[in-house]
Formats: C-alpha cells, structure tokens, sequence
C-alpha cells in the first residue's frame, strides 16, 4: 500500500513519520535536546494543516507510541468478552482489506484485552502496510523485545529492518550466519536472502566466491528445514529457498543447477508462484514457450508477483500482440513493482498505445510516467522523442528490451513470494 492509499493528506503522513522519530528521542531521553526542537519545529508546518478529525487520530497514534517504552504490565490481559473478540477479529479484517486507520482504532480500544507482544506486532503489520518501514519496524522491535522466543517476530523485524536501514541489516545478517548458536531456519533463512542481494551489488571477482559460499549456506538450509518439518509447518520458507538457490545458480551461470533447483521445489509445491515465476525467468529465451506456461500457471494462480506479467506483456509485444500487451502491463502495474519495473511497464503500455492508435496525449501520459519513475532510462527517452518525431512508429521502430535483458530486469525480489 502507497502513502496516498493510507491517507490522502501528505501532510499528516509527514507528521506521522515525525511524531515517530520524537518519540523515539522521548525514549532516549533526548528530546529537550537541540535536536528535538528542531524536530518539532519541524513538526509545526504539517501540524499547521491537519484537520480536527486529523489532530484526534494522531493524538491516539501518539498513545500508541507510547506503548513502546512502557513497562509491561505484570497482569494478563484483560479477558475479552463477545463483543470485543468480535471488535478484535473486526481489526484484523480492516487491516486485511486496508481500512488502517479502523484496524488502529479497534485495536486501540481493545488494547487491555490482548497480550502486549502480539498488539505491537499487529501494529507494526498496519504500519508496513500503510508503507511507513520506519514506524513497523519500531513496534516489531518492540513485539521482539516482548517475546524473544518468537520466531515469527524476530523475522518480520529483520525483514522490515532491511528495508529501514539495508546497512544495518547486512550487518544483521553477517552475525546471524556467523553465529554457531543461532537455530532459527527463519531468522538463517532471511539472513542469506539479504546477503545474497549484497552480492549482486560486488564486483565479479568478490561476488563469486560470496555466491558459492551462500549456496553451501543455502543447501544445509533446504536440509534442516526438511528435517525439522518445516516444509510442512511453514511450506512458503522451504520454497522460497529453493527460488534462493535456483537464483543463486543462475547468477553463477550454472542454469542446469538452477533448472535442478526449481523443478526439486516444483515437485514438492506445483502451485507456488514464486517457482513457477523463477523457473519461467529462467527458460525465458531458452525454452520461451516453457517459461510462458509457467507465467500462466502463476497468474491462474492470482499471483501478487509482478514478474509473470512483466514477462507475459514482453512477449506480446515482441510478437506485436499490442492489445493483450496493454492488458498484461495494466495487470503487472497493480501489482508491487520496482520503479525500474514499473517504468517498463508504463513504456510497454505506451508503445502498445501509440500501435493501437490511441489519443497522442494518452501515449505522452504515460511515456513521462515511466520517465519519472526511472529518470536513468536512455531507452525510455530514446522511445519517446521517436514517438514525438515520427508517425507513423512501425513496430520494428521501437527499442525494446530482449529476452535477455529483461532476465536481467526483473530483480530477485519479484521472483519470491510476497
């Protein structure tokens, strides 16, 4: 979820993320400090155009901050009665649907009523859903300060930290795999996810032996979760590890090693997307019409994956099929892409547009949103002054990625399960 769909008003956005930050002096006791008037002189402008129904709800988001750093109460919570389980089952499914500021409210008024650590970890479920990494992870730190021992905690909060601060979570990382100690296939399983993504970022000579290193880490991996039944317990890890692995491989060159990977993990899940969608990367150029079936057999899937689409919108237009190429990339942008990705699909539609004769200013609309979205790309710009000096465009005309650089394109991230 983007900002704007949390809240139409940026400003209180802006006052949210501030609010958070000084509470988070308030809890080092530094917030008298000249830092803290800054920051809430800072505070003063968004604060200024709040509406009154916008000063109540961040008056009680405040409250929730200061959950925090309270000290948790010796009692068990409060037994709930029907009316409030059904209120509490009622915040879930408003944050399930995406109505966060009810699920905050219901929460808020049933905060005596449920256990400390699982109240900071639905908090911080709504606030990473309303897009604001900064302010779940805070309440997910707090949720892991309140059960250590819970595995599910503590990996919410790597994953919410790596996107926070991703230095900080390679140095997460790092520790965790060096760590004899550290028994958690979730906490080990995100640790390698991390650091394989370092590694796209190394030079050739450094990133090798780092990839052959994390696919040895990876293999013992696949075989303590099988043996601690965490295939069947927690089916999505046990695949996601196999998409690592079959990545990995890839990115080293091995592609049998990677088919090997892929087709292991389709064998024992034949409906994940995030397999389905990496094999299909994989055979794209290769075996194209393999790869196609499987792109199908994700979306039949409703994948939230973007990839399928990406791919599937490629190869229509590749073959000048520009309607169903509109129709993929209008499906791929509703899904979670990368600006990057995103920018390819919104230069796809507007080629396609331009195929179809659609209205000059639709085609510009969209041209200069992919620009916006990746102001790097010479190739966007590049379709769109052709677009502007020529009429008509044939379809040999336009530069379009091949089959190999949108292998490259599609990015580890949008092949593993949302």
């Amino acid at each position: 979820m983007r900002h704007g769909e949390f809240h139409a008003n940026p400003d209180f956005i802006e006052y949210v993320e501030l609010l958070s930050q000084l509470h988070e002096l308030i809890a080092n006791d530094a917030d008298e400090t000249s830092e803290g008037e800054a920051l809430r002189d800072r505070m003063d402008d968004p604060g200024e155009r709040l509406s009154a129904a916008e000063v109540q709800e961040v008056k009680g988001i405040s409250a929730d901050f200061y959950t925090l750093t309270a000290a948790t109460a010796s009692d068990p919570p409060r037994p709930a009665d029907r009316e409030a389980r059904a209120e509490i089952r009622s915040a879930v499914e408003a944050r399930d649907r995406g109505d966060l500021h009810a699920a905050l409210a219901l929460l808020r008024k049933h905060a005596a009523s449920i256990p400390p650590g699982a109240l900071a970890y639905m908090r911080g479920t709504i606030w990473k859903g309303a897009g604001l990494v900064a302010v779940a992870l805070r309440f997910y730190r707090r949720a892991v300060e309140l059960e250590p021992g819970n595995d599910e905690y503590r990996y919410l909060e790597f994953e919410c930290l790596e996107k926070a601060d991703p230095d900080a979570a390679r140095r997460r990382a790092s520790d965790v795999l060096a760590d004899p100690g550290e028994r958690s296939v979730l906490a080990r399983s995100k640790a390698v996810d991390v650091l394989l993504q370092a590694a796209d970022e190394l030079p050739d000579d450094e990133a090798r032996p780092e990839r052959e290193r994390l696919g040895r880490v990876l293999d013992d991996l696949v075989i303590s979760m099988q043996i601690s039944a965490v295939d069947r317990s927690n089916p999505s890890l046990l695949a996601n590890a196999l998409v690592q692995a079959g990545v990995n491989q890839e990115r080293l060159g091995d592609v049998d090693a990677a088919r090997a990977y892929l087709d292991r993990g389709l064998a024992r899940f034949p409906t994940n997307d995030g397999l389905l969608a990496a094999r299909g990367a994989l055979l794209y150029g290769r075996d194209t019409e393999g790869a196609l079936r499987d792109f199908d057999r994700a979306i039949q899937g409703n994948t939230r994956l973007v990839s399928p689409y990406l791919y599937m919108a490629h190869h229509a237009l590749r073959t000048q099929r520009f309607g169903d190429c509109l129709g993929w990339c209008q499906r791929g942008l509703q899904q979670r892409g990368s600006p990057i990705v995103n920018a390819t699909l919104l230069e796809w539609t507007a080629i396609s547009q331009a195929s179809l004769g659609f209205p000059d200013a639709a085609v510009r609309a969209n041209f200069e949103a992919a620009i916006q979205s990746d102001s790097d790309n010479e190739r966007i710009r590049n379709n769109y002054r052709l677009f502007d000096s020529t009429r008509p465009v044939r379809p040999s005309e336009w530069d379009v990625e091949s089959e190999e650089g949108v292998r490259r394109l599609r990015g580890r991230l949008e092949l593993t399960a949302a």
